[in-house]
């Protein structure tokens, strides 16, 4: 596949994984033709099932659309590879026990997926 000839889909939350993404397959300069970002990464998922352009996905948030076929992986081994998640919570909710909770699952289910994380209050 040359991504030279493609629309490459960003959402607002993933607008640095294609930098990052081609950065890793040793083309950091590389630029395309066209580019379109989204609010939300659903909407940017939902352009590409579209067929509207190529988005970098976590298996996680696209596995049924793959085992459907409404889109496909061109890459013959995925993997996930993001920037650490963080965490960013307002000072003064902080110490409320729901967000303290909150934090403490997010924080574990991140984990599980890459291995990295830190908070930030």
């Amino acid at each position: 596949m040359d991504l030279r000839h493609h629309t490459l889909l960003h959402s607002a939350s993933t607008r640095t994984a294609w930098n990052h993404w081609l950065r890793e397959a040793g083309a950091p300069g590389f630029r395309v033709a066209r580019q379109v970002e989204f609010d939300h990464v659903y909407l940017q998922l939902g352009a590409a099932v579209e067929g509207l352009g190529v988005a970098l996905a976590s298996l996680q948030l696209i596995g049924r659309d793959l085992a459907a076929g409404r889109l496909v992986c061109p890459i013959t081994a995925p993997s996930w590879r993001a920037p650490n998640y963080v965490l960013a919570i307002n000072a003064d909710r902080a110490r409320d026990a729901a967000v303290m909770a909150f934090g403490e699952w997010i924080t574990h289910m991140a984990s599980q997926e890459t291995g990295t994380i830190k908070a930030v209050a």
